[in-house]
């Protein structure tokens, strides 16, 4: 546990190039500064200062001015605020519980989907008209088929809301 660290008080009196108060400063806390030291030696060991140095070291000052302009353009701010707005539309769409269970039911089964999915797109069979009714007999596949008809339907009715944007 590091110890409390003493402040160090200057008078207005001293020179600015005396370092005496503050060697006395650091005198004062010695045992804090050297568990300091230790810790900076683990983060050293470990590696971080050296990544840190090196991501530094690879931005030159036009690199800085770039990336200045970047986020300070108009393209980036406004590209800001419509993502944040996908997000928070997201973010609510997925904070009700019906929209949540289904997709952490889909989630949650991908493997066999896409396990499904991929062996009928190796292994096509050809189907009927006779053969796909006797297929909506089985009750995944009606439940399937129904759960894709009533999204697209409401795919429709909410893409049909959204405005046209004007060109520039």
């Amino acid at each position: 546990m590091v110890d409390k660290i003493k402040a160090v008080e200057l008078d207005g009196n001293q020179d600015e190039d005396d370092i005496e108060p503050m060697i006395e400063g650091l005198l004062q806390n010695r045992d804090s500064l050297m568990k300091l030291v230790g810790l900076m030696k683990k983060v050293s060991d470990a590696g971080l200062i050296d990544t840190v140095e090196n991501m530094t070291a690879d931005y030159m000052p036009a690199d800085i001015e770039y990336i200045l302009n970047l986020f300070t353009s108009k393209e980036f701010t406004v590209g800001l605020i419509k993502s944040i707005n996908v997000l928070s539309g997201l973010l609510h769409a997925l904070s009700s519980d019906k929209s949540g269970d289904a997709l952490k039911a889909v989630m949650f089964n991908t493997d066999s989907i896409m396990e499904a999915m991929v062996t009928g797109a190796k292994n096509p069979e050809t189907f009927s008209i006779f053969k796909l009714l006797a297929m909506m007999k089985d009750p995944e596949i009606s439940s399937g088929l129904t759960a894709v008809t009533n999204a697209l339907k409401a795919l429709g009715k909410a893409l049909r809301t959204v405005q046209d944007q004007e060109k520039d």
